[in-house]
């Protein structure tokens, strides 16, 4: 199991809250920073500005996917956000999602 420590807790991904469908949901990439990392994005209505991208790694194809997957995890002031771009949809998703407080640091 992943695990991510938010503020001075250490948290498992299997609590987070996952989107509906499994695909994730997709959301709009307002901005990202030098073309590739996440910054701002609208979600459910809701715009949020990614405050640090903490992790980053790239999906290779699978069955039933011809092009690879940029994923990243970044967070916010309102939550942990896993995101993917899937570069053969040109696409943005989340797939996982755990609201918190953001602490700098």
């Amino acid at each position: 199991m992943s695990v991510a420590w938010i503020g001075s807790r250490l948290l498992g991904w299997a609590r987070m809250r996952r989107p509906r469908d499994d695909r994730g949901e997709t959301i709009q990439m307002e901005a990202t920073s030098f073309g590739y990392f996440p910054r701002v994005f609208v979600w459910q209505g809701q715009r949020y500005d990614a405050r640090r991208v903490e992790r980053c790694w790239t999906r290779s194809p699978e069955r039933g996917r011809d092009m690879e997957q940029h994923c990243f995890r970044v967070r916010c002031v309102e939550g942990t956000f896993e995101l993917r771009h899937d570069l053969g949809r040109g696409t943005w998703h989340v797939d996982r999602f755990e609201q918190g407080h953001y602490a700098p640091g």
